[in-house]
């Protein structure tokens, strides 16, 4: 077995295109950064379940991965992130690198913590910068849905080697074309004849689905957030909402209105003189829209609201508008949502007799 020396490692998935994506590209720069900042190279090991298209391989090369490794075996077609720790886990037995770069590809958000937490390694995810130091290395990654960021030191000194960094993407520009299509470099190819063995699995089974409790979801960090305003009528009418968001797995947002009522908590409330938020979709139940709510919205990608008055301020920055009744589609979304959640627990009851 050919011992690897180089000091940074980028493993990525092949993809099935002629040429290597912007994610992969990204963190090729990134490992050839803190490659020279080491004195080394940098070795690219492409994963893949079948052939690897010989002009992806001359275009990694042309943008100077060099050596490349291609692992290739039907075991890494499965969604099964434990046979991709397995497999990344035998090459570190080649080499020792300082940091193992993964760019942000298929399944890499499942089997790279993975990995870390079964060797002991420091990890960072959502990581958009990387800096060499002597002896260790400066990670920056994101928090507060990227309105932060958090900076780690890490000493790699020791035996905990490599450092194991998720990438970002679009943290990064793309490196520029080092050589011509067809350059001469070192390329090994390692076969994988059948899956990793990676031990029976024991002691794991779905019992029950469990919705997170709305109260525990923090605004500024869900995808999904229901606001509730004077609109939903009563306390009765926002509990309803409650409902709807424990069954979606939602946050719960309130105007002011509703916080004056009693009927949401003070640290629910959503604008100026609350919180800020930046969810993939809000959606506003009898809210107006007043600016000061407005205000707190700003950053929601995809805003959705429903209102009996078409000419509610609201209206005119809503991706989706519903002039209806904001009870009464609460209502109908929470018993939809349960219908749903009913179906899906009898699903699992049957497969599990099947």
């Amino acid at each position: 077995m050919s011992e690897w020396d180089e000091p940074v490692w980028l493993v990525t998935d092949a993809g099935d295109g002629p040429e290597p994506g912007r994610a992969p590209l990204e963190g090729l720069a990134q490992a050839q950064a803190l490659a020279r900042a080491w004195g080394g190279g940098v070795r690219v090991i492409l994963l893949a379940a079948g052939d690897v298209r010989a002009t992806l391989v001359e275009a990694w090369r042309a943008f100077g991965a060099d050596p490349l490794a291609v692992v290739r075996g039907p075991a890494l077609a499965s969604p099964e992130v434990r046979a991709r720790v397995e497999v990344v886990e035998t090459l570190l037995g080649r080499g020792r690198p300082l940091a193992l770069v993964v760019s942000s590809c298929e399944y890499a958000e499942a089997w790279a913590p993975r990995l870390a937490a079964r060797r002991r390694l420091p990890a960072v995810t959502r990581c958009v910068e990387a800096v060499a130091l002597p002896g260790g290395l400066r990670v920056r990654r994101e928090v507060c849905r990227g309105k932060a960021h958090l900076s780690l030191d890490f000493d790699l000194t020791g035996d905990r080697v490599p450092a194991v960094l998720l990438l970002e993407p679009g943290s990064w520009a793309v490196p520029a074309r080092t050589g011509e299509l067809g350059a001469r470099g070192t390329v090994e190819t390692i076969h994988l004849s059948a899956a990793p063995d990676v031990g029976p699995v024991t002691g794991v089974g779905r019992v029950r689905r469990i919705l997170p409790n709305p109260g525990e979801i923090d605004l500024e960090d869900a995808h999904l957030v229901l606001g509730g305003g004077g609109g939903l009528g009563s306390p009765k009418g926002f509990a309803a909402l409650r409902e709807t968001a424990r069954e979606l797995g939602a946050a719960v947002g309130a105007s002011r209105i509703a916080v004056d009522r009693g009927w949401a908590r003070p640290e629910e409330q959503v604008g100026l003189t609350g919180r800020q938020i930046s969810p993939r979709v809000y959606v506003a139940f009898g809210i107006s829209g007043a600016r000061e709510h407005l205000s707190g919205v700003a950053e929601v990608e995809h805003l959705v609201a429903v209102n009996l008055d078409p000419r509610a301020p609201i209206a005119g920055v809503s991706r989706l508008f519903a002039v209806a009744d904001a009870q009464a589609v609460v209502r109908a979304l929470a018993a939809e949502a349960r219908r749903r959640v009913r179906g899906a627990a009898g699903a699992d009851r049957l497969s599990r007799v099947g």
